[in-house]
This record gives structure tokens, C-alpha cells and sequence, in this order.
């Protein structure tokens, strides 16, 4: 399984590789890409392409407290953030996900910060990964992140 999530704020797409662990969890990887909204659709797919070519299974979970501390600074660096909270309300955010065939954009909402996102299970939507799909694919992305307001 290939896996991304992609965050827009009111300024720019946040785009971060997500790699399966040695525990079966998905943590945030690299490459991580910060782009402007104004970049064109098939950029933002190359970027979207190259972080779910990029995730990987098997990844180490960090052990410890400390190391996963650790881990959790370089991610917020990765992605110009201070905390994963803030990011979550100002932010509209999917999950994209290559598995079985099939490209799958999976919308999030944040109902508590304190419990993360929440996928909203009646807008998921199915592609079957074909070539050529993947334009097709990321303009949805954008309607996805585009519906609704995004907060500020």
C-alpha cells in the first residue's frame, strides 16, 4: 500500500509521504512538499505521485518517548508547522492511498484536535489506478480540498 496526505491552508498545499511501519501504523515521512495554491494541477500530481512512490513499508517506529519526540519535531519542521493541532483546524486535509488496484482520496475533518482527523467516511472516492488516472485523480484532490471553507 502507497500512501500521502495532502493539507491545504488558506496559502499553500502540504504534501506529505506517509510510510507503514514495523507495527502495521502509517507514519509521516519524506519527501514532504509545500507548494503554492496557485501551482499548476500537474505539478501538484508529480508531487502527489512522487511522495506515494516514495512510501515504503517496514519503517522502524520510533521506540522510545524521546525518539518519537524526536521523530515528531522533524516532521513539524518537514512542514513549516509548531504543532499537529494547529495544522488540523487550519487546514482542509485527504489521504491518498494506492492499495488493491485502486487510488482512494479519503476527505478529513478534525471533530478534536485532541483525537486528530476523522475520515468522512460518505465522501471517500474510488479510482481504478490506470495510467493516465492519476490528472484525473488530483483534480479531484482539489475539489476535495477546495469544498467548504478552509479555516483560518
Amino acid at each position: 500500500m502507497k500512501s500521502c496526505v495532502i493539507y491545504r491552508t488558506d496559502k499553500e498545499y502540504k504534501i506529505v509521504t506517509e510510510s507503514e511501519t514495523d507495527t502495521g501504523l502509517f507514519i509521516s515521512d519524506t519527501p514532504v512538499y509545500i507548494l503554492p495554491l496557485a501551482i499548476s494541477d500537474e505539478i501538484l500530481k508529480d508531487k502527489i505521485i512522487n511522495c506515494l512512490e516514495n512510501s515504503k513499508t517496514g519503517v522502524k517506529m520510533p521506540e522510545t518517548r524521546e525518539k518519537f519526540s524526536k521523530w515528531q519535531k522533524e516532521q513539524l519542521a518537514n512542514l513549516q508547522e509548531k504543532n499537529f493541532s494547529s495544522l488540523y483546524k487550519k487546514s482542509k486535509s485527504c489521504l491518498v492511498r494506492i492499495e488493491s488496484g485502486q487510488l482512494i482520496i479519503y476527505p478529513y475533518e478534525c471533530l478534536d484536535v485532541k483525537k486528530g482527523l476523522t475520515i468522512i467516511d460518505d465522501k471517500v472516492v474510488h479510482f481504478n489506478y490506470l495510467k493516465g488516472v492519476e490528472l484525473i485523480a488530483t483534480q479531484e484532490i482539489i475539489k476535495v480540498l477546495n469544498s467548504g471553507d478552509v479555516p483560518v
